[in-house]
């Protein structure tokens, strides 16, 4: 009995030892049953203190910055619009030349007519370029007459003639000229009337061959304008 008695009391002992307050000294103190240091006594020890404080400043950390790569720009094609010029039935060459397939039978026609405004009240024709044809089976000594009505001579309103001799035209070619005209318009913003007539000049009596007129009006608003006319009068 003694024996177990012993047993008992050496385990009390030995439990009592193991709950016993650790060894500390100054400056530190036991603090929970531990012995740490407390420098600004508010019964905490400094390290438990350090924790959090370091788990801020990683929770505060700044994040990372992404790395900024630059775009290379981004070049937008735009689709320039065509400008369409207006069509011209061929190409003009001044001088004597052969008839090219598919060309109007017709022996005279306008091809183009240049005027421009040199005040409010009058303007200036400057040229007319005019294609002559031998569509005949023989050689065509041409003249081109031109009426112009409504010129201005000494400020009246009058009727101009010119003549034009064309070279001799062997059957199947053209001759194409730009003639300057040099009339000096009446009025701006009234009817003008141009009248062509090629004839050939050793007959007798005198053969039209054709009579092509052509009308405009020259527009105050207009410093410049073109007339083009093709085939027969409109």
């Amino acid at each position: 009995m003694k024996y177990v008695i012993g047993i008992i009391a050496a385990i009390l002992i030995l439990m009592i030892a193991g709950c016993s307050a650790p060894t500390c000294y100054p400056p530190n103190k036991i603090l929970g049953n531990k012995c740490c240091l407390d420098e600004d006594s508010n019964d905490v020890c400094d390290y438990e203190e350090q924790k959090p404080a370091v788990q801020e400043e990683e929770q505060v950390a700044e994040p990372e910055q992404a790395e900024m790569t630059e775009e290379e720009p981004q070049i937008q094609q735009v689709e320039v619009p065509k400008v369409v010029e207006p069509a011209m039935p061929r190409t003009l060459e001044l001088g004597k030349q052969q008839i090219r397939l598919g060309e109007p039978r017709k022996y005279l026609e306008i091809n183009k007519m240049s005027a421009h405004r040199t005040s409010t009240d009058k303007g200036l024709m400057d040229y007319a370029v005019i294609t002559v044809r031998n569509i005949g089976q023989k050689e065509l000594d041409s003249v081109v007459e031109l009426f112009f009505e409504g010129a201005r001579v000494e400020e009246h309103s009058t009727r101009v003639k010119k003549e034009y001799t064309i070279p001799t035209l062997k059957p199947g070619e053209k001759y194409v000229m730009n003639q300057s005209l040099g009339i000096r318009f009446a009025e701006i913003n009234k009817t003008k009337k141009m009248t062509l007539t090629a004839y050939d000049k050793y007959s007798a009596p005198r053969k039209d061959l054709e009579t092509l007129k052509k009308e405009f009006v020259p527009q105050d608003l207009f410093e410049s304008m073109e007339i083009f006319t093709y085939g027969l009068p409109d």
